[in-house]
């Protein structure tokens, strides 16, 4: 019996000691290994992370501007007006007939509408536009850099003279619009025989064309000029982000470029923050600046080329 108790108060001691001394000891240990291990997973994951960084900036063509990128145009003389006039265009209809298609269309501000043609929804959106009374142009897919276009047809730099025209004459027979404006295009619009064979048509046609600007490499102001005919390019792009407040800032970037020209052309697109944010922005600045169709824009600028 007395040894018994002898054991079991070694056992106790024993038990004691181990949590006591030797359980400190090796939680130190693992800590200590799982805090190398962490750092040295971190440290690969860093290095993976930086060397994919710097392999896409390296891979990315610094000139190359997708659209929404911003890209400011070139300066030009200034339109002496009090009041200076703003012209938005907005891209892509067609996709869809929704809530925000019906608010943008029915609102009080004269957006031009720029319709992808050949769409589910392009003729039918081309007839709300005439019945809101709002102006439209051909928002015309063209060949880009950056990827493959997913919407088909469109302009091509492989496309032959005539096959351009053929195009072209297809979406104007299904959107006749006032003009046209380039959705996508940093290769097309960097092509000049393209852009020769794209505007010596509209011209011939009385159509107006509106570079979107999607890349710093776009011939059509040198083209134009060459042959005489009057453009329009760019100014700013509202929403290159979608969130509020980068719509308003952007907006903000659009009073300062026509209180500094006198006039300025934006570019949107048929998003829900886009269109809910530049009707509240217009009404707050409608008492300010002349809000007009991109052809009223066109007899303006007119006055000082």
């Amino acid at each position: 019996m007395k040894k018994s108790i002898i054991v079991s108060s070694l056992i106790y001691l024993l038990s004691i000691a181990f949590i006591i001394f030797i359980i400190p000891l090796l939680s130190e240990k693992i800590a200590k290994s799982s805090l190398t291990q962490s750092s040295t997973i971190y440290e690969i994951y860093h290095e993976l992370d930086t060397k994919s960084s710097q392999q896409t900036q390296q891979e990315e063509p610094t000139e190359y501007l997708e659209e929404g990128e911003e890209k400011q145009p070139e300066p030009t003389k200034r339109l002496k007006t009090s009041k200076p006039f703003v012209s938005i265009v907005i891209d892509d209809y067609g996709y869809f007939v929704n809530d925000t298609v019906t608010l943008s269309l029915t609102s009080e501000i004269p957006i031009t509408v720029a319709i992808i043609p050949f769409q589910e929804y392009s003729k039918d959106i081309f007839s709300l536009a005439k019945k809101y009374n709002k102006e439209v142009i051909v928002h015309m897919p063209m060949e880009t850099i950056k990827k493959k276009l997913n919407i088909k047809p469109y302009i091509s730099t492989k496309m032959s003279d005539n096959e351009i025209i053929k195009l072209l004459d297809e979406a104007f027979n299904e959107i006749d619009g006032i003009g046209l404006n380039n959705h996508m295009g940093s290769l097309a619009t960097a092509d000049e025989r393209v852009m020769t064979t794209v505007l010596r048509y509209l011209s011939s046609r009385g159509k107006i064309f509106l570079d979107s600007l999607t890349t710093i490499n776009s011939v059509t102001p040198r083209v134009a000029k060459q042959y005489g005919i009057h453009i329009l390019v760019r100014d700013v792009f509202i929403d290159n982000n979608s969130s509020e407040y980068y719509i308003l800032s952007q907006l903000e970037r659009v009073k300062e470029v026509a209180t500094q020209k006198g006039y300025c052309i934006a570019i949107g697109h048929i998003r829900p923050n886009t269109i809910s944010t530049l009707l509240k922005w217009y009404e707050e600045n409608k008492e300010n600046f002349n809000f007009v169709s991109l052809s009223y824009i066109k007899n303006v600028i007119s006055q000082i080329q």
